[in-house]
């Protein structure tokens, strides 16, 4: 056995880590959009899911 003492003590809930958000022009939201349309046609896709979370965003800010 150890002769460890274990002390708990409260702790700060851990923030977010997200990034504040990027206010984008609407000429980037279309160029992004073109694109994303685009390579969707070259895959023969007509459908696209998009995974987010609070934590994990990246993908779908990406769209918006």
């Amino acid at each position: 056995m150890s002769d460890r003492k274990i002390v708990y003590k409260a702790v700060r809930e851990p923030g977010k880590d997200c990034a504040l958000p990027v206010e984008l022009t609407d000429e980037t939201m279309e160029e992004r959009r073109r694109e994303v349309l685009a390579r969707m046609r070259e895959k023969g896709l007509d459908k696209l899911i998009v995974y987010c979370d609070v934590e994990h965003y990246g993908n779908f800010y990406y769209l918006i």
